[in-house]
């Protein structure tokens, strides 16, 4: 009779006696045997150095504690694992072992990890210890008490997915089990979890299903705040069109205040009403994703991006800006959560007049009481009745060029110097935002050279602009497939920044008589003066100056719905309603397919940022559901794998909970600040010996150029490569206030984002695209496909012809 196992069942893994954890019960057993079989006290061993009882066992895989006596049996019959007796032979192969012992040896391995999984899956959902455990027995004993022994010789195994492992029933049959087997051993134990999970809970499938169909109803956001409902709020709207001082007036309701909240689109912003409060002596606070500035634990003022804001805290004034964004597909959920939760008694909101319908539905639903204050441009915006006709010499001091791609920005930003000898500032998403805001001040400056700016449609937000005139240089934009016309709002809000009056500077300057830390003196708040000049909007190229005539005249249509995102309390129960091996980004999925909104007031936002990032980070073994929860919320680019690779080392520092500084995580890419100081100290040493041989000879001037190291063109390549590294320390901030006590010291961060930006800025000063820009056929830039909501308006109105439609070529004679 082979060796037993725990509750007498037969684990063929290793066998019992050669793998024991106590020599001396060896010796015991081993006396009892036939005088051949004693060898195994003299020869070596495949298992032991240096013999069976000469030397420290290895590790038991199979019991963490010393089995009994009253286990082994019969220990002189032949060793069932081991090819040659219990002591001697090689291990047989895996394949070779029979399924029903292989079964029972894995299930002995979950048995003593039971408790644990009990507590971190099955409690939650109402089963008990004691449940868990006679459901363990009941499951076992169907398991194997199936017949094994009519298996096919060679199962179908190879080629075929895992998934086949995962059928309906709540019992493996014997042919899943010995495919599984020959899958691996991991594979093998996630099949019998799950199978005894769906067992275990086959009389709760109900309850747990409706737990989740009640998670997913997400028609009533407004009861998640029910501390705010209990207040009596008034929400005011400052709503007209771009440059109209609506966030002016709201702001100067803020000054007054005795306490109050800011919350922003973009950090810039936040940054700007932190540096504004600030300087005019007013105590504000900065809080952000990736920053927090307390500057007083008792501030007036909390400056915060709309993510941020804070809920748990009652104030007198809170400013919404940008409050169009509520019905934005990916973050419109934010401001629906800052509107219905934050607790003020005023809630300024600040945007277009298409979001004044909805915002009515809204306090209809919520019970607070609406005013809506309407305002007028200061100064007139004119669409120009003739574009450039593709000449760059018709740029002039004070336009801003749109272009939607980072080559082409620098290929427009050589081609202007070139041709017109204005130096051009550049802002656009992939720069840091102090960077945005230093280009923007060096264009606002009349005191430097800086006379135009190219740029993305990051200028429509965040940054205040002297701006005369907005010339789009083109009207599409890639979208990771194809080029698309803009929408007609889009178009509108870059188009709006020209000729904008500037109410504060983007940066905090020096300000008269504010020295030593004393506020100084600040203009006072006051009715705006209109505009001296009026803006002016037009094109690059004639083609494209009908459609921008059309977009800026036309009447955008009204925000029918709020976007909404699921609570994080409501995704970790959601999630814990399924097995923990389940990839969570799958979880994410399913519950957007089960989630139910109210379609007349609501939108679920997109999660696929969400479900990404998840996806990222789900090799990463030891993450809690909450902890995945809050990694998939993290700031993460799609289209740069370092960044990526950054977030895993990051997710593997939170399961391990090790903390560390930002230097000495691998895979980030230092070595390309390394090279950009190495460039600089060349271009350092060159330029001293220019300086040093022009006062020599020519031939000490030839000798000394010959002995300095060429400086390397490290623009187009080392910029993105810093941006990376900037993306990636700003992603470990930001994880930094999330885990605190992982991610430390943040001092180090602070000063390597310090050190990536003045790269970035230094670059950019010096950077032109040297490769010639290929000027875009249009008909290949518009091709079928590409026509958005605009294109059909425009073909209806007959304003237009359809530039993407082929016309069809006329018959030639044969």
């Amino acid at each position: 009779m082979p060796l037993l196992g725990p509750r007498g069942r037969i684990p063929l893994q290793r066998c019992i006696l050669c793998t024991h954890n106590i020599p001396r019960l060896q010796v015991q057993f081993a006396k009892q045997l036939p005088q051949n079989a004693r060898i195994f006290s003299t020869t070596p061993t495949p298992l032991r150095k240096g013999g069976h009882v000469k030397s420290k066992p290895k590790p038991n895989p199979v019991f963490s504690k010393p089995v009994s006596s009253s286990f082994v049996r019969r220990v002189g019959e032949p060793c069932p694992v081991r090819q040659g007796g219990h002591f001697g032979g090689r291990s047989r192969d895996k394949k070779e072992v029979d399924i029903q012992n292989y079964t029972d040896l894995r299930l002995n391995f979950f048995m003593k990890r039971l408790h644990q999984y009990w507590d971190e899956e099955l409690k939650e959902l109402g089963v008990t210890y004691a449940e868990a455990k006679e459901e363990f027995n009941l499951f076992v004993d169907r398991v194997l008490s199936q017949d094994f022994k009519t298996l096919p010789p060679s199962p179908i195994d190879g080629g075929e997915s895992e998934n086949f492992l995962l059928k309906e029933t709540a019992i493996p049959t014997p042919l899943e089990l010995k495919r599984a087997q020959n899958v691996g051993e991991e594979v093998f134990d996630s099949i019998l979890v799950e199978k005894y999970r769906s067992f275990t809970l086959r009389e709760k499938s109900a309850p747990i299903a409706e737990m989740q169909r009640w998670l997913t109803d997400l028609q009533h956001p407004h009861e998640w705040y029910p501390e705010t409902r209990s207040m009596q709020r008034t929400w005011i709207m400052h709503v007209g069109p771009t440059n109209s001082g609506k966030t002016y007036r709201a702001l100067k309701r803020l000054e007054e205040c005795s306490s109050g909240i800011y919350a922003g689109p973009l950090r810039l912003l936040a940054h700007e009403i932190y540096d504004r409060f600030n300087a005019k002596g007013i105590s504000c606070n900065l809080v952000t994703g990736e920053e927090q500035r307390l500057e007083h634990l008792q501030a007036k003022i909390t400056s915060s991006t709309v993510e941020m804001v804070d809920t748990t805290r009652d104030v007198e004034v809170a400013v919404l800006d940008e409050i169009q964004m509520i019905g934005d597909k990916y973050r419109g959920w934010a401001w629906t959560h800052a509107l219905l939760a934050v607790r003020a008694r005023e809630v300024h909101m600040c945007g277009e007049e298409r979001t004044v319908e909805l915002i009515k539905n809204l306090a209809a639903l919520t019970g607070d009481k609406l005013v809506v204050h309407r305002y007028n441009r200061l100064g007139p915006l004119h669409t120009a009745n003739e574009s450039l006709n593709g000449d760059w010499n018709s740029i002039q001091k004070g336009d801003c060029v749109v272009t939607f791609s980072r080559k082409d920005i620098f290929a427009i930003k050589k081609t202007i110097e070139e041709k017109t000898g204005k130096r051009c500032a550049v802002v656009y998403g992939g720069l840091p935002p102090e960077t945005r805001s230093y280009q923007a001040r060096l264009f606002n400056d009349q005191s430097n050279d800086y006379d135009v700016l190219v740029a993305s449609d990051a200028v429509g937000m965040g940054l205040n602009l002297s701006i005369q005139r907005v010339i789009f240089e083109t009207l599409t934009k890639y979208d990771g497939e194809s080029d698309k016309l803009l929408e007609v709002p889009h178009i509108k809000q870059i188009g709006g920044r020209a000729g904008r009056y500037r109410v504060a500077p983007s940066l905090p300057q020096k300000i008269s008589g504010h020295e030593n830390g004393e506020p100084g003196t600040i203009p006072p708040v006051g009715p705006l003066p209109a505009m001296p000049n009026p803006g002016i909007v037009t094109t690059f190229e004639k083609a494209d100056l009908k459609l921008l005539t059309y977009a800026m005249n036309a009447t955008t249509p009204d925000i029918k719905t709020a976007g909404i995102h699921p609570p994080d309390r409501v995704i970790e129960k959601f999630a814990k309603t399924f097995p923990v091996r389940k990839p969570f980004s799958q979880i994410l999925e399913k519950m957007v397919q089960m989630s139910r909104v109210n379609s007349n007031l609501f939108h679920l936002c997109s999660m696929d940022a969400s479900m990404h990032s998840a996806g990222v980070v789900e090799g990463t073994k030891g993450l809690t559901v909450a902890e995945r929860i809050t990694i998939m919320q993290a700031p993460l680019p799609r289209n740069n794998p370092n960044v990526k690779q950054a977030l895993v080392a990051y997710s593997k520092l939170i399961a391990e909970s090790r903390s560390g500084s930002i230097l000495d995580v691998a895979g980030l890419e230092f070595d390309v600040l390394d090279d950009y100081l190495e460039a600089k100290e060349e271009e350092a040493k060159r330029a001293e010996a220019m300086k040093n041989a022009a006062k020599g000879s020519q031939m000490e001037l030839s000798k000394m150029w010959s002995e300095v190291a060429v400086p390397r063109d490290s623009s187009m390549s080392t910029l993105p490569a810093l941006e990376g590294l900037h993306k990636s320390t700003m992603l470990w901030l930001w994880l930094s206030y999330r885990f605190p006590s992982v991610f430390t010291p943040r001092e180090t961060a602070f000063d390597l984002k310090k050190i990536t930006e003045d790269a970035i800025q230094d670059i950019l000063s010096k950077t032109n695209y040297n490769r010639a820009k290929k000027l875009r056929s249009r008909e290949k830039a518009k091709r079928k496909g590409a026509f958005g909501e605009l294109d059909e308006l425009l073909m209806e109105d007959g304003v237009v012809e359809n530039p993407w439609e082929e016309k069809p070529q006329a018959a030639t004679a044969a």
